[in-house]
Parts: C-alpha cells; structure tokens; sequence
C-alpha cells in the first residue's frame, strides 16, 4: 500500500495537468472533448494494463495509471491550444466592435 502511494504521488503532476485543462474546456461550454479524453482514458488504461505488467510487475499496474492521465492530459492540451489559437484569431474582431461601441 506504502508503495503505490509513494509511486502515484510523484507522478500526481500529469493528473493535475489534466484536470485543470478538462475543467478549462468544461468552463467554455464544451464538454464533447473531456468526454472524449475520458474514453481515451479508459482504452489507454485498458490497453497499458495489458502490456506493463508483463514488462515490469506490480509497477506497471501503477504506471499503466498514470499512462492514462498523461494519454488523455496530451489530447485536453492539444485541443485547448487549437481553441485558444482559434478564439486567439477572432479577439482583434471583437475588441474594435468593443472601442466602437463606446
């Protein structure tokens, strides 16, 4: 028990990542993508506790858990850069219409 708490707290940072962009994407009304990084979640984990354990025992059980924090952290990530570089494109558009309206 000592050991998987000890393996998992180190890599506590992939899952922070994670919820801080699958709460990001939630707050701008888009809830498609952090459902989907959830099912990339599962198929990764179901995948990764496949392989690892073969590879290294009882420590690919844990690392086939924080392998599917950092699967669905890079697919949140990826899809929150897209959306801030798209909204990024539209933001000159929107200030003028703001300088005009005052």
């Amino acid at each position: 028990m000592t050991h998987c708490l000890v393996f998992l707290s180190w890599l506590l940072v992939p899952l922070g990542i994670l919820w801080v962009y699958r709460c990001s994407l939630q707050s701008m009304s888009d809830t498609v993508w952090p459902m989907c990084s959830g099912i990339l979640e599962f198929a990764a984990r179901t995948i990764f506790i496949m392989l690892l354990p073969k590879l290294f025992g009882f420590d690919g059980v844990l690392a086939a858990e924080v392998s599917a924090w950092i699967s669905a952290a890079i697919l949140l990530v990826t899809v929150y850069v897209f959306r801030m570089r798209t909204s990024a494109s539209c933001q000159p558009a929107e200030q003028n219409l703001l300088k005009t309206a005052d």
